[in-house]
């Protein structure tokens, strides 16, 4: 029987098969022409993670690259999953406009490496896999623009070994990301 955990490693990527799927048809009327192709976007982010209570927050550093319909990046980040779990993740993701306007919702996939771990060198590292979606104000410019997101991040490893317990967790982030 299958546990909670390789459920939860599979639903990223199935989440985001299915959710590419169904929005390709979903352009909007306006034309893609003033939204700049091709350009890279460095900003920081702000990360509200929840893995559980307390909740943490982590700091972010965003690199991008929007090309039509497309945005493709890497994204580091450091701090506190939940008291006392602390995160690192460094990771590729790839997300796609669903308007073509301005103002565009989007959806994405990540994949990604990281590490749990608390004072005591509990916790786990290894690689992860996650989705997200969000809404990005200012895509025609070509500086200045600001997106939230919810985004969930699902590790696939497990606990250090000779440690006891389990304290790797899966969690759910809610993003602001600013590019400048």
């Amino acid at each position: 029987m299958p546990d909670l955990r390789s459920c939860l490693a599979r639903l990223p990527s199935a989440l985001l098969a299915a959710l590419l799927l169904l929005t390709a048809p979903c352009r909007a009327d306006v034309a893609s022409a003033a939204i700049p192709g091709g350009h890279f976007y460095l900003g920081p982010g702000l990360r509200l993670n929840y893995a559980g209570s307390p909740a943490g927050v982590s700091l972010a550093a965003d690199l991008a690259v929007d090309f039509g319909d497309w945005m493709a990046g890497v994204d580091a980040s450091a701090g506190v999953l939940r008291s006392p779990t602390f995160v690192l993740s460094i990771a590729g993701r790839v997300d796609r406009f669903l308007q073509a306007a301005s103002d565009s919702f989007y959806v994405g996939g990540t994949l990604g490496a990281m590490d749990q771990f608390d004072g005591e060198n509990f916790g786990g590292d290894g690689a992860f896999a996650g989705a997200q979606a969000g809404y990005l104000w200012g895509r025609s410019r070509r500086w200045g623009r600001a997106a939230v997101e919810l985004q969930l991040s699902v590790p696939l490893f497990g606990e250090r070994a000779g440690k006891p317990g389990d304290y790797v967790y899966p969690f759910l982030s809610l993003n602001f990301r600013v590019f400048l």
